[in-house]
């Protein structure tokens, strides 16, 4: 079990990234949780296998047809939480 940090920049905001990136774990049975951000960005932390983690990865990067997703950092990331769900943030 892994868990990643990813920062999806680009058009992201106002065209269904979040759905999509929640409907893309649940097809990789990806856990974790998706949010805007205020400077436009997305953030996404992800835990699941990691043959499944590179397999959304590489979908988060495409994104929905109505994004454009222009860079995401993909940071490692050590934790104690195992998440059960994937969840959509909202602030």
């Amino acid at each position: 079990m892994e868990t990643k940090r990813l920062l999806v920049f680009g058009n992201t905001q106002g065209v269904g990234f979040r759905k999509y990136t929640r409907k893309v774990a649940y097809l990789y049975n990806i856990a974790g949780w998706v949010q805007n951000k205020p400077d436009g960005s997305v953030e996404i932390v992800a835990q699941g296998s990691s043959e499944m983690m590179e397999l959304f990865i590489e979908k988060v990067k495409k994104g929905p047809k109505k994004a454009i997703v222009s860079k995401v950092n993909v940071l490692s990331v050590n934790c104690n939480k195992n998440y059960k769900a994937f969840k959509i943030l909202r602030k």
